[in-house]
């Protein structure tokens, strides 16, 4: 089955999803996009990396025309005709550099080989000033229990998990062992760790702070589905910029 064909319908899976739960999740992540770059409009061009079908670069334009571009290598879909997506890095580079950066859910989704490449390529288009925003879902934790059950009951995906590993993640945040076919685009969310996704940009010469944990307001990402990390390079940091 072709990558395409699994996410057919994206937004019938998240923001439009049956399910209450994987609805409001999906849908709070969306408003707190809107809001963590709403604030940067002013300051220069967005890009929206892996925009999916383009829910938020329809609507980041409708507040500023021609303010953000998207890229999508994958989907084919779009949210409404006319958007500005691209599906090849060259014609993103074309429109360099952008101010801010957007990385939402996306990340877990890939081998840490295909991420290094990922910030080479922000290295070249991002404004030495600029900022990255990444969200990645939080599958650890009581909301795993959730996610797991809208898996395997609405998309009908096998249940991935031992007994003893799934009590580990659940009850105790330890997450699961992480399988992967070998290729560069990860389906499975099993075993992703946002806590070790932070290590790894760290080690890669970026800061990387918490804005916050959605959809509950709390400083703690035990309960919460997704966490939002603001990425600027230490060299930008030690500027003072």
């Amino acid at each position: 089955m072709k990558t395409q064909d699994l996410h057919s319908d994206y937004e019938t899976l998240t923001i439009h999803s049956p399910n209450f739960f994987a609805r409001t999740a999906h849908r709070a992540r969306m408003k707190k996009s809107l809001e963590f770059v709403k604030s940067r409009l002013s300051l220069g061009k967005v890009l929206d990396y892996g925009c999916g079908t383009g829910v938020l670069v329809s609507k980041l334009n409708e507040l500023k025309p021609g303010c953000t571009i998207g890229y999508e290598p994958i989907y084919e879909e779009r949210y409404i005709d006319g958007l500005p997506i691209y599906s090849e890095l060259s014609e993103i580079s074309d429109h360099a550099p952008y101010h801010t950066i957007t990385v939402f859910e996306v990340m877990e989704h890939l081998q840490y080989s295909e991420i290094e490449r990922m910030f080479l390529i922000f290295d070249e288009i991002l404004a030495p000033n600029g900022s990255v925003i990444v969200s990645v879902p939080i599958e650890i934790g009581p909301v795993i229990l959730f996610k797991q059950l809208n898996r395997f009951i609405r998309i009908s995906k096998k249940w991935e998990y031992g007994f003893f590993e799934f009590l580990g993640a659940l009850l105790f945040g330890i997450a699961g062992r992480r399988e992967s076919s070998g290729e560069p685009f990860i389906l499975s969310h099993k075993g992703f760790d946002f806590r070790e996704l932070k290590k790894f940009i760290e080690s890669k010469g970026w800061q990387v702070e918490v804005l916050c944990y959605s959809p509950f307001p709390i400083r703690c990402w035990y309960g919460n589905s997704q966490v939002f990390f603001t990425l600027k390079r230490l060299e930008a940091v030690g500027e003072g910029l």
